[in-house]
This record gives structure tokens, sequence and C-alpha cells, in this order.
């Protein structure tokens, strides 16, 4: 008989093995706080949105399920000033701001120490107002309307990375405040290189492309009369950024661009073609699958033709 018993056999010797979940790209570190612990009260900024029942949809920090009193108490707040047939947009108390956004059923709070103008922290909560439209539509209002108790966390599972990605950019990043975006620093004649081949490998169920790499917009195209504003460009970086699984497939998901058209989806093509470098083409036509992968390995082709891709 061994001295290791039965568990040697299978090579663990008995040991169990440890893993390491802040390599899980769903991880999120302060998910399991709660207000009863000494740390929640002191982060600098706390993002809540709830539905108009007092519903809990998304906390930046902590688990949403143990926030229902928090959640209770910004509702009564926000109830009492409707009562009184009036809007309530922030409350200052010392250092602390708290800033309100009413969008139809949805709540969002932003409860804050950092000194912002309440302006930004307004702008803050927009995006994520809207990183919520790109997910589900302006639809998600009539959901509320046919079942103002509907828990929408049950069709947000899993995208909290994405709001988490979303507001730790916007902690960081001052273009979302300018109205702007950030291109990559290149060479001219690169980036009119790029957007030759993408124009170039363009068919017709391409209404918009672009190359993005190290987080940053290279070059798009699109028509003529319809802009890809900033406020859904950087919608769709913090979408490409915040799929790791985009990384190793080719993707077709749909996606709203809330600025565009806040009623429906249109359906992104994603690949990586380096390890920093993604494509995204988006199609009106659900259908056109097979013939963006035909596109996009036309642009890969012609980008490694012209050495754009080092």
């Amino acid at each position: 008989k061994s001295e290791g018993g039965e568990g040697e056999e299978g090579g663990t010797g008995g040991e169990v093995a440890v893993v390491d979940e802040s390599k899980n790209p769903n991880y999120r570190k302060y998910a399991n706080e709660e207000p009863s612990d000494p740390n929640w009260p002191r982060h600098k900024k706390h993002i809540f949105v709830l539905s108009n029942a007092g519903k809990p949809i998304f906390s930046r920090y902590g688990d949403e399920s143990k926030l229902s009193g928090v959640m209770g108490i910004l509702s009564a707040i926000i109830s009492f000033a409707d009562v009184e047939n009036d809007t309530i947009q922030e409350i200052v108390a010392g250092p602390l701001k708290i800033v309100f956004l009413q969008k139809g059923p949805i709540y969002l709070v932003s409860v804050s120490r950092t000194q912002e103008p309440s302006a930004d922290l307004v702008i803050q909560l927009e995006y994520v107002h809207s990183q919520i439209l790109s997910l589900l539509t302006s639809g998600v209002n009539r959901i509320f309307e046919n079942r103002a108790d509907f828990d929408l966390r049950n069709l947000l599972s899993g995208t909290e990375k994405m709001f988490d990605n979303l507001l730790s950019f916007m902690d960081h990043d001052a273009s979302v405040f300018a109205d702007a975006i950030h291109c990559l620093p290149l060479d001219d004649a690169v980036r009119k290189s790029v957007g030759k081949i993408l124009m170039d490998c363009r068919t017709p169920s391409v209404w918009y492309g672009m190359i993005v790499a190290k987080h940053q917009l290279v070059n798009l195209i699109r028509p003529r009369k319809h802009p890809l504003l900033p406020g859904d460009l950087h919608l769709i970086l913090n979408f490409i950024n915040s799929g790791a699984s985009f990384k190793t497939n080719e993707t077709w998901t749909p996606i709203c661009l809330p600025r565009f058209n806040d009623q429906g989806f249109l359906h992104s093509y994603i690949k990586y073609l380096a390890d920093d470098v993604c494509l995204m083409l988006v199609s009106t036509k659900q259908e056109s699958f097979y013939e963006l992968s035909t596109c996009a390995k036309k642009i890969a082709d012609g980008l490694e033709v012209n050495v754009c891709l080092k």
C-alpha cells in the first residue's frame, strides 16, 4: 500500500486545486461587498441603477441582492420629489454629492466624494443608461410598462464587467466629457492606407466598419448621411474591450447604438486580426454574417500586404 493512498494514483496526492478567480474575465473584485462591510462606504464613487419600483439593477460595488435597503431609500427620495411634482437632481452634504438621473422607469444615482462637477457625473450616468440600451434597446421601457416589478438583472446577467469597464474608463479618460474619441497615433499615410482598404473591401451590407488597436480607433467607414457619434463609438470600444471571447473567435452579435437608433439592433461582426488589432463590421441585415466574414478576410489580407498590422 502506498503512503499517498488512493489519491496518489491520480497524481494529485489528495491536494485540492486552488482556482484564481481574479483570472476569470467576469471576475469582479468588489462584487460580494455589502453595506455592513467597513470598506463598502469608503469607495469614493458609488453608482446605483434601480427601477422605479425600487428593484436593484446594478451597483458598481457590492452584491445588488444585498443592497435592497439602499435601493429602497434612493427610490423613496426620488418618489418624494415626484409627489411634489418636482424632479430631484442632486443632494450635497459636505464632501458628499448625490446626483440623480431619471430615464423613464430606470433611475440612476451617483454617490460621490470625488469633487467632480455635477454635470460630469450626469454624463457618466447617461453613459451607463446608454450601455443598458446598447444591450436591450429602448424596448426595456415596455418591459416595465407591462411588469413594474420586473427584475432586469435577469436580462443583464453576465454583463456586469462591461459596466465596470465603462465606469473605470470614465474615471481616467476625459474624452467622454468632451464628446470626443481617442485615435491611435499613427503616420498619416498608414491611417489613409487602412481607410482605403476598408473602403475597397466594403460590401453592400457593411453599414459601418472600423479598425481598433490598443483600445483606440485607427480608422472607420460609414454612410455619408449617418455619422457614428462619439457616444456610440465609446460604447462600441467598451463592448469590444469587454469581450474576452472576441480574441479567439469570429463573433456575430447584435448591438444597439442608442444615438443612432435606440429602438432596434444592428448586427456586428467582430474579429481580432492580431493580438491588439480588432476589426468590427456593422450591418443592418441579420443574415449577412457570411458576407461580412468574407469581407473581413479581404481586409485582413489587404492589411498584411500593406504591412499595416505591424
